[in-house]
């Protein structure tokens, strides 16, 4: 089974941003472009999604993307960084840490 974490999501585009290019760790040029997907609940509502798309994708996102577009989203799930970081409250979460202090909700995402 090559593709265990293959997920499929439609949704309406609600935020997106230009296309980026930039330098990774290995000195390799990357173009990125990162967009929110808002995706129906069964029941109601919505689940607002992060979404990044890589190389010609990205340029094409960025090309004929904008919000309000419905679109059909094939990728994976993968969480960008896993750090244990200490509440307030005593507790522990895994997740994205702010630099700045120890609640991984007070980061700017």
């Amino acid at each position: 089974m090559k593709y265990r974490n293959l997920c499929t999501f439609d949704g309406w585009v609600t935020q997106i941003s230009a296309a980026d290019t930039f330098e990774d760790r290995r000195k390799q040029t990357v173009t990125v472009c990162r967009y929110t997907l808002a995706v129906p609940r069964p029941d109601q509502g919505y689940d607002y999604i992060p979404c990044i798309a890589f190389g010609s994708r990205a340029w094409y996102a960025a090309r004929n993307l904008s919000v309000g577009t419905c679109v059909t989203v094939i990728g994976h799930i993968h969480s960008e960084i896993h750090d244990r970081c200490d509440c307030r409250d005593g507790g522990s979460i895994y997740g994205k840490c702010s630099s700045g202090g120890s609640n991984p909700f007070d980061a700017d995402w």
